[in-house]
């Protein structure tokens, strides 16, 4: 589905884009979620968006869709490294720092899932 490896930093790119679009839908009487733009806001870092104009926020979001479009064509893989490259580093690091409660804590965790994935069949 989508066929886009997932990294935070096109997930932020994807939230303002979605941000913008749902802004102009509720300015031009769409009905909107007012809790998912408060979520957005907060998420984006952008609370002062909602006071803007139609123009402006029509400008944005095509600003913003030509970003996300070059990032997916051109960074989408990218992306995904450097982000699996940090996890597997911060793994390491948290590994290297506690040791066998590491261990167990990842043992746990596979035993839960294995448990989950029992009930759902």
């Amino acid at each position: 589905m989508g066929g886009v490896p997932w990294s935070p930093a096109l997930q932020m790119k994807r939230d303002r884009k979605t941000l913008y679009s749902l802004l102009l839908d509720g300015i031009r009487g769409k009905r909107t979620s007012s809790r998912k733009i408060c979520r957005l806001l907060r998420k984006t870092k952008l609370p002062d968006v909602w006071k803007l104009s139609e123009l402006s926020l029509e400008l944005k979001l095509e600003e913003v869709v030509t970003d996300y479009k070059k990032a997916i064509q051109r960074q989408a893989k990218k992306l995904r490294m450097d982000h699996v490259e940090a996890r597997k580093s911060a793994n390491r690091k948290a590994k290297k720092k506690n040791g066998k409660a590491w261990e167990r804590k990842q043992r746990c965790q596979r035993m839960h899932q294995q448990e989950e994935a029992r009930r759902r069949r």
